[in-house]
């Protein structure tokens, strides 16, 4: 699984029933494809009941699909509690629009990568746009802005963006000028 071809496989697996490096026999032999599915299944459901339990109400994906934005400093504990944000239950995987996916093969399910931003834009109508992030705009940890779009975009918001530069002097709170010598 911690191959990209692992996709392929199971693609060929259950649409063609093909078993990949085996004999000529036994790779279009159904009783093989059907014991590699069952045994998949049983499989996934023991490692289910041994990270969340034998009660089914339990097997939430974001119990174990999670995400942890990890800051700099954060690397090393106790400093982690300080600047990490999470874990939190975050929706998604490998192969879906919501991109948010764990190492392929990497059995924690811990989410490795996900999207930058999720943009909406009205391209007739770019005043009309939104926007999300996944933590904040600050790296800085005393900033409002270091989570302030945390829970929109765990959530699967949006906000809307200041496009057109009439929009963004309307809605200033805040203003940086940095001029050259």
């Amino acid at each position: 699984m911690n191959n990209l071809d692992h996709w392929d496989f199971f693609k060929n697996l259950m649409y063609k029933k093909i078993v990949p490096f085996q004999s000529d026999s036994l790779q279009r032999n159904e009783e093989v494809t059907n014991k590699l599915i069952y045994n998949g299944f049983v499989n996934a459901v023991d490692e289910i009941k041994d990270k969340l339990g034998e009660d089914i109400n339990n097997w939430d994906w974001g119990n174990i699909h999670t995400i942890t934005y990890e800051h700099p400093l954060g690397k090393l504990s106790p400093l982690d509690y300080i600047f990490n944000l999470g874990p939190f239950p975050i929706p998604g995987a490998n192969n879906v629009i919501n991109k948010s996916m764990s190492t392929p093969g990497n059995h924690d399910y811990k989410v490795s990568s996900l999207p930058s931003t999720r943009r909406l834009i009205d391209i007739g109508n770019p005043e009309n746009s939104y926007a999300i992030i996944p933590s904040g705009n600050s790296g800085n940890f005393w900033s409002d802005h270091y989570d302030d779009q945390l829970n929109l975009f765990l959530d699967g918001k949006y906000r809307k963006i200041n496009f057109s530069k009439p929009q963004i002097n309307s809605n200033l709170s805040h203003e940086l000028l940095l001029t050259p010598k």
